[in-house]
């Protein structure tokens, strides 16, 4: 699993590179200012953020917009407990899970076994709505578009 670091410490990467050989993990890192590029190019499954200050929280809504012409990537933001109500804003809005900091290696291993089930529900159920959007469209028998479906692309042209 590729896995994105952003906001990146020592204390934060020493578990993290802890569970590389351990998970199969392929570790990135970024910067806030270069994040998105980043993202974009290496294309995650994961992207851990530490929380640094309110621009932590446009950086989740930059990467749930390429989330949405991609594929899933999973966001774990990383905090003290004293910001609580800002990593709630983020996971109401755009991140998937948290992790209070400091975190070990245990804790650490949870979130990201739980990630990549997330991954993987999320994929298969892409997957059977793609099989359901092309069911609905296409006759069974013949594989041609069926008659609404014919005209609705008639219509779009």
């Amino acid at each position: 699993m590729k896995v994105c670091v952003i906001n990146y410490t020592k204390t934060i990467m020493k578990p993290i590179e802890d569970l590389a050989g351990e998970l199969n993990l392929k570790i990135v890192q970024a910067d806030p200012e270069n994040a998105v590029n980043v993202i974009k190019k290496e294309r995650p499954s994961v992207v851990i953020i530490n929380w640094v200050d309110s621009s932590t929280l446009d950086l989740c809504f930059s990467i749930r917009q390429i989330k949405l012409k991609n594929g899933f990537i999973h966001i774990l933001l990383t905090g003290t407990k004293d910001m609580t109500g800002e990593i709630f804003m983020a996971v109401s809005d755009s991140a998937d899970d948290y992790i209070y900091f400091p975190f070990n290696k245990d804790e650490l291993m949870i979130k990201l076994h739980m990630a990549a089930r997330n991954i993987e529900l999320h994929n298969k159920l892409s997957s059977a709505r793609k099989k359901l959007v092309m069911h609905a469209k296409e006759d069974p028998v013949t594989g041609v578009l069926n008659r609404r479906a014919l005209l609705d692309e008639i219509l779009n042209v």
